[in-house]
């Protein structure tokens, strides 16, 4: 290892150090009876993966840039956030008991680019010199210093394993988001060599039907697996990508389960956010009753689970463990020995005292400890995404456009965007029910969602289960 990226990994020593404590601290909260495991399993290889995170939040942890460096893709999955509806067909509704037709195989919908499927259709899309011009000043940023490389298909860019490595030269921890279609050994092995350390992977549900009626390519599965084998096989770490929905709810168990004996180190359970091809089929978004039942059943698998689950745009899922383990049935009046029915002034008084040691109690858990560990949602604060044509959103699922890093640093971007630096003061500018959310900094409810569904990014989630 050279030294570049000994640092970029290792140093200042208290970035591991909370990194390990955050593990600690989850594993403590859920009740994690197979932490063991994946220390021994899987810890060593999520080191890289995890370089430069300050703790544990949606999208993973922060801090971390992702680029999509292409909308192209060999697939046309039903909920893809890169993809935008096809303008001259915008009702099309997705039926899942439908038969695949095989020339829905290799189509992609666009607003602009031509909906029939074309490797060699470069629309928005940024030259090789500009992707290395963006990554130069992703380097000025310090906190970054892993970069998640995804599409569309990234294998789909001719000139990906050339921005590999030239990411590995900067001192990148390079990850690829994949649909694993496109992976064979010798192409698992390449992007080794290219300084990939991890590639998550997207599986939507056990049954290799259901996958690729969600994915719209009768081979889909199949693919996708023969790509996890050739990850495996090239010692690269695994991550396994799932959007919830309606349609394969009540395969997400299984799916654990199999992620867990696929070898799979980190498992992120996405939800579907009606963004991009994903807002026709709005209605299989999770309701307020699933997303609770989505954390109740996460916080259960977890721990009898090998493989470490977290949440994308759920953030109430870090509020939902916290209230599970120190508010559930804490009842402070029974500790006191309280006599609600007394009316004495010596009963006045312990209430009092009571009421005191609660709040102080509630302030030093999410006041001094959690905001340590628990980012919540890291939209603008610790996450920022790249479009092919090199815009700037806060996350993929946050439709708004915080500058252009062809025309404006990216680093200038990232300090100096108004929308940036509100989403770092949420807590001071959030509004409705989020505004008075004591889960307010380890939370924060889902701004892309916020944004999506009315149009202000710091209105209420309200899809939030937890007020």
């Amino acid at each position: 290892m050279n030294n570049n990226k000994f640092f970029r990994i290792f140093l200042p020593p208290t970035l591991l150090l909370n990194q390990i404590s955050s593990i600690l601290f989850f594993s403590y909260l859920i009740g994690w009876k197979k932490l063991y495991k994946w220390i021994f399993t899987h810890s060593v290889k999520s080191i890289p993966v995890a370089a430069g995170a300050i703790g544990m939040g949606c999208i993973g942890f922060p801090n971390h840039p992702v680029f999509e460096i292409t909308n192209r893709c060999n697939l046309k999955c039903i909920h893809c956030h890169a993809q935008k509806v096809d303008s001259n067909n915008p009702n099309t509704e997705f039926n899942l008991n439908r038969e695949l037709d095989k020339k829905t195989d290799c189509i992609v919908a666009s607003d602009k680019c031509r909906n029939d499927f074309d490797f060699n259709n470069k629309c928005n899309e940024l030259s090789t010199n500009q992707v290395k011009q963006i990554i130069d000043d992703l380097r000025k940023i310090k906190e970054f210093r892993m970069l998640v490389f995804t599409g569309g298909e990234p294998l789909i860019r001719e000139d990906l394993f050339e921005i590999l490595n030239y990411s590995k030269q900067k001192g990148f921890i390079n990850v690829v988001a994949t649909n694993a279609t496109l992976i064979t050994d010798k192409v698992a092995l390449d992007l080794k060599k290219a300084g990939v350390a991890g590639i998550a992977v997207s599986l939507d549900s056990t049954s290799p039907k259901i996958h690729n009626q969600i994915r719209q390519n009768k081979n889909a599965f199949e693919l996708a697996i023969r790509g996890i084998n050739a990850i495996k096989k090239a010692g690269i770490l695994l991550q396994i990508n799932t959007t919830a929905m309606n349609y394969n709810f009540n395969n997400l168990e299984d799916l654990v389960k199999y992620t867990d004996k696929l070898g799979g180190s980190i498992m992120l359970m996405y939800q579907l956010v009606p963004v991009g091809r994903g807002c026709t089929i709005k209605d299989a978004t999770l309701d307020k009753t699933n997303n609770e039942k989505l954390a109740t059943f996460l916080s259960e698998i977890q721990k009898k689970s090998s493989v470490l689950v977290e949440t994308v745009a759920e953030p109430q899922y870090w509020a939902f463990i916290i209230k599970n383990k120190f508010f559930r049935n804490y009842n402070f009046d029974n500790i006191l020995n309280i006599n609600n029915n007394s009316k004495s002034s010596y009963n006045f008084k312990i209430k009092d005292i009571n009421k005191s040691l609660k709040n102080n109690f509630f302030n030093f858990i999410f006041k001094k400890i959690v905001p340590k560990f628990f980012y919540g949602c890291t939209a603008g604060r610790g996450l920022l995404y790249i479009k092919p044509n090199g815009d700037v959103w806060p996350c993929p699922f946050f439709e708004l456009n915080t500058g252009n890093a062809v025309k404006t640093p990216i680093d200038k971007i990232w300090k100096d965007s108004k929308i940036f630096n509100n989403l770092r003061n949420r807590e001071k500018l959030l509004k409705g029910k989020c505004s008075n959310c004591d889960f307010n900094s380890i939370c924060g409810g889902c701004r892309g969602r916020a944004f999506e569904l009315t149009g202000d990014y710091l209105s209420q989630d309200d899809y939030c289960f937890i007020i």
